[in-house]
């Protein structure tokens, strides 16, 4: 029992690994499974396909349950980030102007 418990967290682990790396099952899995819980390569292979298995069929349904924007939603928040920094280099320079800091453009109007 104690065996499955430590088996289980450790795939647990793996598939964290994976979802955080991207990087292939067999890559991080099966050694970990080896060294870390003592499996010959024939327990540590399944268990390594149901982890990786496991993060992808959650990665697959949280992809297809979420609506395709296009990029629409992402060119709206570029235009939002453009205009605020827009708005605040128009801010600087009148404060600038205000406080008389552009004295080269009123040294040439002299």
């Amino acid at each position: 029992m104690l065996d499955t418990i430590w088996i289980s967290a450790l795939g647990a682990l793996v598939g964290a690994v994976l979802v955080l790396t991207g990087a292939g099952g067999g890559a991080i899995a099966v050694p970990l499974l080896l060294f870390g819980a003592g499996l010959s390569m024939q327990q540590a292979s399944p268990v390594a396909l149901v982890a990786v298995g496991l993060v992808a069929a959650i990665g697959a349904a949280i992809g297809l349950r979420r609506q395709p924007d296009n990029g629409v939603e992402h060119e709206r928040r570029l235009q939002r980030h453009h205009r605020r920094c827009q708005n605040g280099s128009q801010q600087r320079e009148q404060q600038e102007d205000d406080a008389g800091l552009h004295g080269g453009d009123s040294a040439l109007s002299r």
